[in-house]
């Protein structure tokens, strides 16, 4: 069986930002951890109950960004602009596994685009590099998964996202899953 569900939201997006000011220091996001370890409901394991992952769930910082080693592959034009192709995969050895998350960032290798003149994030092509447990794969596992998404910029020079899939094939406890997650926005203008 398919299900469709058609969805309306409302975005207002902030300025750009220069590149130096995109990255939140680890030092700012432990400052805010405490707020947001409220949120989020944790087993002993440390693993998140009660809702599923998103993206502020993975913030931008100097933790995330080490745990991968990034190569410059080249240049693209996307949607008429000039962007860098990075391509990032895990750096080598034992990496910190604290969540589940950890688990998933730890496996994660791909793609990002990023424009060339503004710094913005354009396009992005992840996908686990290996499967990922769940509770040492007694609660499930996720075999495969990749993401994609890609931001366009509108005549006013804001940034938003313009489509997002995704596919993931696992299992949860006894019954395996295949499901495929795909949104578009079009016609987005601005509303003021």
């Amino acid at each position: 069986m398919k299900e469709r569900e058609v969805k309306r939201s409302e975005n207002n997006p902030k300025p750009p930002m220069t590149p130096a000011s995109q990255i939140v220091s680890a030092a700012e996001e432990r400052q805010d951890a405490p707020s947001a370890a409220k949120e989020l409901q944790q087993d002993p394991n440390g693993e998140v109950r009660g809702r599923a992952f998103e993206k502020n769930d993975f913030p931008l910082n100097a933790d995330l960004l080490k745990r991968f080693q990034f190569t410059l592959a080249g240049r693209e034009v996307v949607d008429g602009r000039t962007a860098l192709r990075i391509d990032f995969k895990p750096v080598p050895g034992e990496l910190p596994v604290h969540t589940l998350r950890d688990r998933f960032i730890n496996k994660a290798a791909g793609r990002i685009w990023v424009d060339e003149n503004e710094f913005a994030l354009v396009k992005v092509d992840l996908h686990l590099t290996e499967p990922v447990n769940v509770i040492g794969g007694l609660v499930g596992a996720v075999r495969q998964c990749r993401y994609r998404f890609q931001r366009e910029r509108t005549a006013e020079g804001l940034w938003f996202t313009k489509q997002v899939n995704w596919h993931l094939e696992g299992r949860q406890l006894f019954t395996s899953k295949i499901i495929d997650y795909d949104e578009t926005r079009e016609n987005v203008r601005k509303a003021w």
